[in-house]
């Protein structure tokens, strides 16, 4: 025996052979319900595992569907690119084609103006032209009327 050994024995009383022997079957007593306990352990842990394996199974499934819907929303996102670049060409043309119209209408308007000018130029230059023969036809009217007058209808 060891030193503790040794030592232990001297603090613990002594006991009796009938005492030791009834500690013994208590244990064993305790020990005997340990294959059913165990038993049961092994029925939970097994069915455990098998929960276990068909969660797992599902979130596979699951995920698998997953990746299916996304590879069909990645077939319809480039399906909407390609689309967009369409659009994009289209209003790149469209662009292209308001410039000119913006050009056209530019020069349009900078003619329309000078003939606009041009016109009230020559209106200008026909009324002033107008007002002086009025006046002439005014003093040659005055100028004849002073030599003879009509004569007047009865």
């Amino acid at each position: 025996m060891t030193k503790r050994g040794v030592e232990r024995e001297r603090q613990m009383p002594q006991q009796t052979l009938e005492t030791r022997v009834k500690r013994l079957e208590q244990r064993m007593t305790g020990l005997e319900d340990l294959p059913s306990r165990t038993e049961r352990v092994e029925l939970q842990i097994v069915q455990f595992r098998s929960e276990t394996r068909d969660e797992f199974s599902a979130v596979r499934q699951d995920l698998r569907t997953l990746d299916t819907r996304l590879g069909s929303v990645e077939i319809r996102l480039e399906s909407v690119e390609t689309r967009l670049g369409s659009v994009e060409i289209r209003l790149g043309s469209v662009e292209t084609r308001l410039g000119s119209v913006e050009t056209g209408l530019g020069s349009l308007e900078t003619g329309l103006r000078e003939a606009i000018e041009d016109a009230r130029r020559e209106t200008r230059m026909l009324f002033e032209e107008v007002v002086s023969r009025i006046a002439l036809l005014s003093e040659y009217r005055a100028a004849s009327g002073r030599r003879a007058k009509k004569p007047k209808k009865t």
